[in-house]
């Protein structure tokens, strides 16, 4: 499967979690290469003679004359947490049966811990429990983790999701978490990634929880 643009990530990810045959194909510096996201770094197939070492320490384009660094950073817990409680939204890739889907939603957040709520019958669900793996965007972080339902919006033990989600989204929270199919996800977090770029040269800056 090739393309003339980037795949968004989360796609990368839910396509390879399903083991599709044909991993997506990232296009750069006129190159085509294949990026194993299944676990936190970067550990990949190539094509047309690009090199892409463990971690993406180093990537070589094919040419001598063009071969680009790419060094490693840290993301504190802190940051992300920050991210977490700032955005409104995050986008939700789930997989399970050769079928990768996307989503937004709304959320909260108990430190690195994020939680949302869904129909017990989504698809998303249906996806999660055949496949608990899934893969998160926010801000301009990637992050990928497992998810679990821990009950309904309204029993005791979600006083905390009740409470917060209904201060950050008091339209959903009025809306759908008192219908009797709603359901709260938990999502433990297990890895955390985000480009960035010191003096001009690209980072993969990474957290870590495993």
């Amino acid at each position: 499967m090739e393309t003339d643009s980037l795949l968004h990530p989360l796609t990368a990810y839910g396509i390879l979690r399903c083991g599709t045959p044909n991993p997506p194909l990232h296009q750069a510096a006129g190159r085509y290469m294949t990026f194993d996201l299944l676990r936190c770094g970067f550990i990949g197939k190539t094509l047309e003679n690009a090199k892409i070492c463990k971690r993406a320490k180093y990537i070589n384009y094919g040419g001598k004359a063009n071969e680009m660094e790419i060094g490693t950073s840290e993301i504190t817990k802190k940051e992300v947490i920050q991210v977490l409680e700032r955005e409104r939204t995050l986008t939700l890739a789930t997989c399970a049966g050769n079928r990768v889907t996307i989503r937004p939603m709304s959320h909260i957040n108990d430190g690195m811990t994020i939680l949302f709520q869904t129909g017990v019958n989504s698809l998303k669900m249906q996806q999660i429990r055949v496949n608990p793996n899934i893969a998160i965007c926010v801000g301009t972080y990637e992050i990928e983790g497992t998810a679990a339902e821990v009950g309904h919006p309204l029993e005791k033990d979600n006083e905390f999701f009740a409470k917060t989600y209904k201060e950050k989204h008091p339209d959903s929270f009025e809306k759908y978490s008192a219908y009797d199919d709603e359901i709260v996800v938990v999502v433990t977090v297990k890895c955390v990634r985000q480009w960035r770029y010191n003096n001009g040269k690209p980072v993969m800056a990474e957290l870590s929880f495993d």
